[in-house]
């Protein structure tokens, strides 16, 4: 009698094995000889879906960070070569300087990787923005070839390495797919904010103040990202990574989507 009135709408008929499936949860059923049942519920199915970790203030530091350590790249890379045409310095000359920028991320992108699948961002971050502030800042004291040269692979590789952290960090503060996927997004729109920024902003200052001046500007741009870093929270190594084998980086050559 009492059966309708007491079978949750959200059940479908029974089953021969004794089990329903409502949304994709498994309901065990007693043996039931009338229209009254009795159900065990295995999760309950009222229970609305936990939220999503909310990841704005990492995301957003994230994104500062990166537009701060390419824009004191970008600002000192179109700085350095404008200042060595106008010292007498030949064409060849300023190509191996800019040549210079990437030199040093070559031999620094494989170890620094390894480096960020075992710790976590503030201290290497903190690192090489302390690097690329130095180097900018040797640059507005000594802004002679030869220190340009030193100043180019400085801040090349100090941003390199923080890009590298920065993706690593980008993956860990993600926890589902669809995060990976936004977080992602907004992350690729750092660099492009960065070479917009970076040489607006070194032109603007040579024009007022000069070249010195210029490179104080791109110290003050590292600085900024110094003290973004201090407001991400950290995310270290998960037993995962930590049990997971080391593998030659060749090894990405034999994964398909890797050779496409």
């Amino acid at each position: 009698i009492f059966g309708p009135l007491l079978r949750p709408k959200f059940f479908l008929p029974e089953t021969e094995s004794g089990y329903r499936r409502t949304n994709g949860r498994t309901h065990d059923l007693l043996p039931a000889t009338s229209d009254l049942i009795i159900c065990h519920h295995t999760t309950n199915p009222l229970q609305l879906p936990s939220s999503e970790p909310r990841i704005g203030r990492a995301l957003a530091c994230s994104i500062g960070i990166q537009i701060c350590i390419n824009g004191c790249l970008a600002g000192v890379r179109m700085a350095s070569p404008l200042l060595a045409l106008r010292e007498g310095y030949s064409p060849a000359a300023v190509g191996v300087l800019l040549a210079l920028y990437a030199f040093v991320q070559l031999f620094l992108a494989i170890p620094a990787g390894r480096y960020a699948d075992r710790h976590s961002l503030k201290k290497p971050v903190l690192l090489c923005t302390g690097i690329a502030i130095i180097g900018s800042g040797i640059a507005a004291l000594w802004p002679v070839f030869p220190v340009l040269c030193l100043t180019a692979m400085m801040t090349g590789g100090a941003t390199g390495v923080t890009v590298i952290f920065l993706q690593r960090h980008a993956g860990r503060i993600a926890t589902t797919p669809t995060q990976l996927k936004r977080v992602f997004s907004w992350l690729a729109i750092a660099p492009s904010l960065a070479n917009f920024i970076g040489p607006a902003l070194a032109g603007i200052v040579i024009d007022l103040a000069g070249f010195r001046s210029c490179f104080v500007a791109m110290v003050l741009l590292a600085l900024v990202a110094a003290v973004l870093v201090q407001y991400v929270a950290e995310h270290p190594q998960t037993a995962s990574e930590s049990v997971a084998p080391r593998q030659a980086i060749w090894s990405l050559l034999g994964e398909p989507k890797m050779r496409l």
